[in-house]
């Protein structure tokens, strides 16, 4: 691993328990075991490396597009169709609330969206928006091939998001009770909402 990357990472796990205004370029480069000059040859200021943490964040989700999984829904017959949406939905689940990358950087922003207007933004977009966007447009899909009542698929999508989300904001060790609660909320949602 470059120093850079180091850098970057260890900044995370100390932004993730402390905040970033309480943590200093030197407590960085403490963890990182360089000189707080050293930090400088890769990043012009904190920020950056607060930049730079949401970029591979950004990059990371990309590639572990977990709401790809979805795609599979389209071609189900209606007998594995609770089935699969049950596979989708505790795919995302485990994503959120389990993946080491997703929950230091969803720790770090839940602390910071409550000290500045631009992280609360960021953890909005990141955690909540784009994650129901997302749904909101399979859903719409769904309707499109009359496999789900017509609707307003943002509030479907918010619905069946709601659950995923407080149970990730838990950060319960329970996998069995998360198993059980996101099973029942989909044939909950399936029986209500599709064809």
């Amino acid at each position: 691993m470059s120093t850079k990357e180091q850098i970057w990472k260890s900044a995370l796990e100390l932004f993730a328990v402390k905040g970033y205004d309480a943590v200093s370029v030197r407590d960085i480069a403490r963890e990182v075991g360089i000189r707080e000059s050293s930090i400088y040859k890769h990043y012009k200021s904190k920020q950056e490396v607060f930049d730079t943490i949401i970029g591979e964040f950004c990059a990371y989700i990309s590639l572990h597009n977990v709401e790809q999984e979805f795609q599979m829904i389209f071609s189900c017959s209606s007998d594995s169709f609770e089935e699969a949406l049950y596979h989708i939905c505790y795919t995302i689940f485990r994503f959120y609330a389990k993946d080491p990358l997703v929950c230091q950087v969803k720790n770090m922003l839940n602390v910071e969206q409550y000290k500045s207007k631009e992280k609360q933004h960021l953890y909005r977009q990141l955690f909540i928006e784009e994650p129901l966007k997302k749904q909101s447009e399979v859903f719409k899909r769904l309707m499109e091939n009359g496999q789900m009542y017509a609707g307003n698929a943002y509030i479907l999508a918010y619905e069946f998001y709601a659950v995923v989300f407080l149970l990730m904001q838990q950060n319960d060790d329970n996998e069995m009770k998360a198993q059980m609660m996101l099973r029942c909320h989909v044939r909950e949602f399936r029986k209500c909402y599709m064809l």
